[in-house]
C-alpha cells in the first residue's frame, strides 16, 4: 500500500507539473504563491534537470565562487562564529553556533549528568539530530579540490530539502525555504557568471580582432607602397615584354589591394575583406546572369508577341478573304436569281398574249 501511494503521488506531482508549464505567464506567477517549496524546487528541477550535479556547477564556478556560494548561501543562512549572533550547540562532538532564529525552533538540548569510567564527574548534551545532521553536512570550511568539486553545495542543498523533524513543522518549513532560496539564488548566480564570462570572451574576441585588422591594415599598406615604387621603376622601361607583363601584375595587385584596403577600413580583417570580395563578385555574376536570363526572357517573350500578332494578322486577312469570296458568292447567286425571275416574267407575259390573241380570235 505504501509503495502504490508513493506512485501515485509522484504521478499526480508529474501530472500537475506538465499543467504548470502549460499556464501563462501571469497565472504562472500567481499559482506559485500557493504552493509549497518542495513542488517549487520540483518545477526548478524541471526547468534545469542537471544543474545540481558536479559536472554542472564546477564547469560554472570556480574553487572560490563555490566557496563564496557556499558561505554566504548555507553557512551564514544556519551558523553563526560567535555567542553574539548565535547559541551554541555540542553536535556529537563538533560545536557550532546556530543562528538564534534556527535554534528557537528546536527544543533546548537535554543534559546528562554521570560518572565516567575514570571516576569523573561528565556531562553530555543531547541535541536534536535533526541539528547534528545540519551541522555535519555544512561543515565550517569546506575543501574545494577538483576531486571534491561542488560536493559541499550538493550535501548541504540535499540535507536542507530531506531533512525534516516530524514533532516540529516550523523547522521543516524553515527548511523547504531555505533549500529553494538556496537553489533559485544559485541559478542566478550560474548566470550571472556564465553571462560575464561570455561578455569578457566576446570583448577578447573583439580586441583581437581590432589589433589583427590594424597589424593587417599596416601590411597592405607596406604591400601598395612597394607594388607603388616597383609601377614606377617598371614605367621608366617598358620596352620588353616581361616589364609589360610585370606592370600588368603589379596593377592588378594594387587594384586588389585597395579593394582590402576599403573593407578593412570597414571594421573587418584581411579573410573576411576576400571573403566579403569573392561574395561581392559572385553577387556580381549573379546579377549578370540574371540581367542575361531576364533579356533572353524578354527577347523571347518579344519573339513569340511578335509572332503572335503575324499569326493573328494572317487569320484575319485569311478571314476577310474569306469573307469577301462568301460575299460575292452570294452576289452572284442573287443575279442568277434575279435572272430567272426575269425569264419567267417574260415567259409568263408572252404566254398571256398568246392566250388573248388566240381568245380574240375565236
Amino acid at each position: 500500500m505504501d509503495i502504490n501511494t508513493n506512485t501515485n503521488t509522484n504521478t499526480n506531482i508529474n501530472i500537475n507539473l506538465n499543467l504548470f508549464k502549460r499556464l501563462p505567464y501571469d497565472m504562472k506567477y500567481t499559482v506559485r504563491q500557493f504552493i509549497d517549496y518542495d513542488t517549487k524546487i520540483d518545477l526548478l528541477f524541471a526547468n534545469h534537470p542537471d544543474f545540481m550535479t558536479n559536472n554542472y556547477l564546477y564547469s560554472i564556478l570556480t574553487i572560490d565562487q563555490i566557496k563564496n556560494a557556499h558561505r554566504n548561501g548555507l553557512w551564514s543562512k544556519l551558523f553563526a562564529y560567535s555567542e553574539t549572533g548565535g547559541v551554541l550547540y555540542d553536535c556529537n562532538g563538533t560545536k557550532r553556533f546556530f543562528l538564534n532564529e534556527t535554534a528557537e525552533l528546536f527544543p533546548v538540548p537535554s543534559r546528562i549528568q554521570f560518572t565516567n569510567v575514570n571516576g569523573e564527574m561528565s556531562v553530555q548534551e543531547c541535541t536534536h539530530p535533526v541539528l547534528c545532521a545540519l551541522a555535519k553536512s555544512i561543515e565550517k570550511c569546506p575543501t574545494v579540490q577538483r576531486t571534491t568539486r561542488a560536493a559541499c553545495l550538493i550535501s548541504g542543498f540535499r540535507a536542507l530539502r530531506h531533512l525534516r523533524a516530524s514533532d516540529i513543522k516550523k523547522a521543516n518549513y524553515l527548511m523547504q525555504g531555505l533549500a529553494y532560496k538556496f537553489m533559485s539564488s544559485l541559478i542566478i548566480y550560474c548566470d550571472v557568471i556564465q553571462k560575464d564570462r561570455i561578455e569578457r570572451a566576446n570583448q577578447s574576441l573583439v580586441q583581437t580582432t581590432i589589433s589583427r585588422t590594424v597589424r593587417e591594415k599596416r601590411r597592405i599598406e607596406q604591400r601598395m607602397e612597394q607594388s607603388l615604387q616597383m609601377i614606377r621603376a617598371i614605367e621608366e622601361d617598358t620596352h620588353t615584354t616581361n616589364a609589360i607583363k610585370r606592370l600588368t601584375r603589379m596593377n592588378t595587385r594594387l587594384v586588389k589591394d585597395n579593394v582590402y584596403m576599403k573593407y578593412i577600413e570597414e571594421g573587418m580583417t584581411l579573410n573576411e575583406a576576400k571573403e566579403r570580395l569573392l561574395c561581392d563578385r559572385k553577387e556580381q555574376e549573379d546579377k549578370k546572369k540574371m540581367r542575361r536570363e531576364y533579356i533572353k526572357a524578354v527577347r523571347q517573350a518579344t519573339t513569340q508577341r511578335r509572332r503572335q500578332l503575324v499569326e493573328s494578322d494572317k487569320n484575319a486577312r485569311l478571314a476577310d478573304k474569306k469573307e469577301k469570296s462568301d460575299a460575292n458568292a452570294m452576289k452572284k447567286k442573287r443575279a442568277n436569281v434575279r435572272k430567272k425571275i426575269v425569264a419567267y416574267i417574260k415567259i409568263v407575259k408572252e404566254a398571256a398574249s398568246i392566250a388573248k390573241k388566240r381568245l380574240s380570235q375565236k
